[in-house]
């Protein structure tokens, strides 16, 4: 495909239907339903808490930074405002690796239920696994490569066959289950809601439960694209939320009352929920009906899901950040460079399934570094929306955090606090390691987390005497954000 200008302004070609399904194709984290499910009961209620006090301090921020600054960047933008270039840099960064860990895991899922399309156990074969995921990472980055509106049109189509009628599906049979007094897999009595925290499979779950509702902000990159974003912007990721936190609820307790805690398998265990549910309906064969749905809709969903995190990176790119090659773009404004370092990245940090003997231990590891990557992001999002209420008070934002200084403290500052608690639950390693897997655990963590923090430093090619000529090329009238240090976006005074 040919060659755009990288500051070229985008059509708004977005709609609240498409953008909504895309960032549902982005957040919906029914894959961690079995992980969660382990905690029994007590699951609901970390889920509601997980809404509560990860998804929706989160999604107020993001609402406001978003309609504030309806400009390119997303994360980017937000952080360079606020902390200057090198903070926009990391942010970013923290978003990209830790979205792109959880489509490896979520990819994992997948292949689990391709395998049971195929009638094979090749779930628990970490070639197989390794496989599944990268021949979805390139096809997805294939599919990108034809732009937003169409990338958006596949996730919607993506978002029905994953996630709502495997939903619906299993939900639906649960109630059967239930309404024909068959014996539940756990004790259902009120003091259940409880959470066990002495229980080291209870913390656990607390990573994964948090981690179902993260990356509600990746959309952000397209906010130019949707039409009248100052209103429609918070519309579409709040109608994403709201049935994002609604379904894993559901899908998680259908699989806590109908399948047995022996039986979960942190990779495979909605499809066991299905296998368990359907066969004793009778209708056993719908299992393989709803592993090709899930395999063929995540399809459209990985699509919307690469696209908003190359796209998150362009902003870094086209400021200099990263060499000039990573800022061009396609005539459909593909950032088409960067989806393909994408697709090279992800083959690369999905190899540890390939060499993996245990797969569900290496799942688990990716999933609490993407985690622990996902809440450092989220605690400079949470600054960020701070700083800039003192930094930037004039400039009008559409939609705000309730209740003026205070409220944007109790939100962001308690966002923040939060943030920290599930940081440091991370380090708790899941019984499955054992005592002396527990240090081979909490060793492999530490040096992943540095990796991770190290890397946007090595990388960051700001401020390089070859980057300088590229930095001044950029064009476009809202680009001149990106030129200058000191430069802002216009304040609006006050009268």
């Amino acid at each position: 495909m040919g060659e755009n200008r990288s500051g070229a302004i985008p059509a708004k070609t977005l709609s609240v239907f498409l953008l909504a399904m895309m960032t549902l194709a982005i957040i919906s984290g029914i894959t961690n339903s079995s992980a969660i499910a382990r905690a029994g009961l007590a699951s609901v209620t970390l889920l509601v808490a997980a809404a509560l006090f990860t998804m929706l301090p989160t999604g107020l921020c993001v609402a406001e930074l978003g309609t504030s600054w309806p400009h390119d960047g997303g994360v980017y933008l937000w952080g360079r405002l606020a902390f200057g270039p090198r903070t926009g840099f990391v942010v970013v960064w923290f978003q990209w690796v830790a979205n792109t860990i959880v489509l490896t895991t979520s990819l994992s899922f997948t292949a689990a239920a391709l395998a049971m399309v195929l009638g094979s156990a090749l779930s628990s074969s970490p070639s197989y696994v390794y496989g599944v995921v990268v021949a979805y990472v390139w096809i997805g980055t294939f599919i990108n490569m034809f732009g937003v509106r169409e990338t958006g049109r596949f996730s919607s189509v993506g978002v029905i066959l994953s996630i709502v009628i495997p939903a619906t599906l299993i939900v639906g049979f649960a109630v059967a289950f239930i309404v024909q007094s068959k014996p539940s897999a756990v004790s259902l009595d009120l003091g259940a809601l409880v959470p066990d925290l002495s229980n080291s499979s209870t913390l656990p779950a607390i990573t994964a439960t948090a981690t179902s509702f993260f990356a509600i902000e990746v959309t952000a990159v397209f906010v130019r694209q949707i039409r009248n974003p100052e209103r429609n912007y918070p519309i579409a990721i709040g109608i994403a939320g709201l049935i994002a936190a609604v379904l894993m609820i559901l899908v998680t307790l259908s699989i806590v009352v109908t399948v047995p805690q022996s039986k979960l398998n942190i990779v495979s265990g909605f499809m066991e929920s299905l296998q368990v549910l359907l066969g004793s309906e009778g209708v056993g064969f719908l299992v393989v009906v709803i592993g090709a749905l899930i395999a063929v809709g995540w399809m459209g969903r990985i699509s919307s899901i690469l696209l908003g995190l190359a796209t998150g990176l362009l902003g870094a790119a086209r400021y200099g950040h990263l060499p000039k090659s990573m800022s061009k773009v396609n005539k459909k404004d593909a950032p088409r460079n960067l989806l393909v370092a994408q697709a090279a990245f992800i083959t690369i940090v999905a190899s540890p399934l390939a060499i993996s003997k245990h797969v569900q231990n290496g799942f688990w590891l990716l999933i609490v570094l993407a985690t622990a990557a996902f809440l450092m992001e989220y605690i400079i999002i949470y600054a960020c929306t701070i700083k800039l209420r003192y930094k930037r008070p004039r400039v009008p934002r559409p939609f705000s955090v309730p209740g003026g200084k205070v409220g944007i403290w109790i939100v962001a500052g308690g966002g923040i606090l939060v943030s920290l608690a599930i940081f440091a639950l991370g380090f708790i390693a899941p019984t499955s390691t054992g005592s002396g897997g527990a240090a081979t655990y909490e060793v492999s963590l530490i040096i992943g987390l540095i990796v991770i923090i190290a890397i946007p430093f090595a990388l960051d090619r700001r401020g390089r005497a070859e980057v300088v000529q590229h930095v001044g090329t950029v064009q476009g009238a809202d680009d001149q954000i990106f030129l200058d240090d000191t430069s802002d976006l216009p304040v609006v005074e006050d009268g």
